[in-house]
């Protein structure tokens, strides 16, 4: 599978885009963006959503931990923020919340579904315990290499565990009955 920043390139020329709007799209500087192409630094939880969102892909795609660069497990053909917006708004209207949480809740709802402590789930995926209860907080939001390993450690995607979709595997596993689904509505 290929890396964070040489999906980056491979989206960037595929999509035509130049690097100074693929940047302001992710909130960061040209130089910053720049520096994840080269790998020389990895982006934050939120930039990596930006990104993937800008480049309407998941974030496993991005990160390299999937080849299937297909962003939601709904059959839908809007973006993924609008679409979250959209479950959200009817989720509001009709039962008074939102359906999918946010990240700080998700890992705590994934910590609490195993029975864990914040010390056990800190230790393995390498950070402090501190920092750990800061995330679950949400106080602070990892970057791609934490997040990557939150995700490996708890058996999900990146995009469930950043609340993108409510679908803890991965796209590839529902592809076939995706793609039965969209021909039989006349959707590509």
């Amino acid at each position: 599978m290929s890396s964070l920043s040489e999906r980056l390139i491979h989206l960037q020329f595929e999509k035509q885009k130049l690097k100074k709007d693929i940047a302001k799209a992710a909130g960061v500087s040209v130089m910053a963006y720049y520096r994840y192409e080269n790998g020389e630094r990895q982006p934050t939880a939120d930039t990596l959503t930006k990104l993937a969102d800008y480049f309407d892909v998941s974030a496993d795609y991005l990160l390299g931990r999937s080849d299937n660069p297909v962003r939601c497990q709904y059959l839908c053909c809007c973006t993924i923020a609008h679409h979250y917006d959209c479950v959200n708004s009817y989720c509001q209207k009709n039962f008074g919340g939102d359906i999918m949480p946010n990240f700080a809740e998700r890992i705590l709802e994934l910590r609490k579904s195993g029975n864990e402590t914040q010390k056990s789930i800190a230790g393995a995926i390498g950070c402090t315990e501190q920092h750990y209860q800061r995330l679950e907080y949400g106080k602070v939001m990892p970057n791609s290499k934490l997040l990557e390993k939150l995700a490996d450690y708890y058996e999900v995607t990146t995009d469930y565990i950043l609340g993108r979709t409510n679908e803890p595997s991965g796209a590839d596993e529902l592809l076939p009955q995706i793609d039965y689904f969209r021909s039989k509505i006349g959707v590509s």
